[in-house]
């Protein structure tokens, strides 16, 4: 196993877990709107899965991509739980995008650049997609 990939298949086995076991949340915050949440907390469960315990038998030369496409799909995950609440910026689930990016940085070695590149894009994806919708 390469020794550069260990911390993500660490967050990806780690995101697996907890984006299901946040669903307990969801089911009493958020009633009417459990099943397209748990839909979402799934379908990034299952990548994560799939990609945690697979990444090691693909050539190296896809780790860096799958890695963003990994935390991209894992912001992505949160603003569409964001939209489906209907509560936009002042959703719960909006403090999630920091706590990707706190992991990211802690787990992950990779440049500086890649750093703003990854926070660029989680601010643009987030504003992107909230910004259609009414909100107080």
């Amino acid at each position: 196993m390469d020794k550069k990939i260990r911390p993500f298949i660490l967050g990806a086995k780690l995101g697996m877990v907890l984006f299901p076991c946040f669903f307990a949340l969801d089911y009493y915050i958020y009633p009417e709107d459990r099943i397209q949440l748990l839909i979402i907390r799934l379908g990034i469960s299952l990548y994560l899965a799939a990609v945690g315990f697979n990444i090691n038998q693909m050539n190296k030369k896809y780790h860096l991509p799958i890695i963003f496409t990994s935390i991209i799909l894992s912001t992505l995950a949160i603003s569409c739980m964001c939209i489906v609440t209907g509560d936009g910026f002042n959703s719960d689930y909006y403090s999630g995008l920091l706590q990707v990016f706190i992991v990211t940085i802690m787990l992950y070695t990779i440049r500086p650049m890649h750093y703003a590149l990854i926070l660029t894009y989680y601010v643009i994806q987030h504003f992107v997609l909230l910004s259609f919708l009414p909100w107080d």
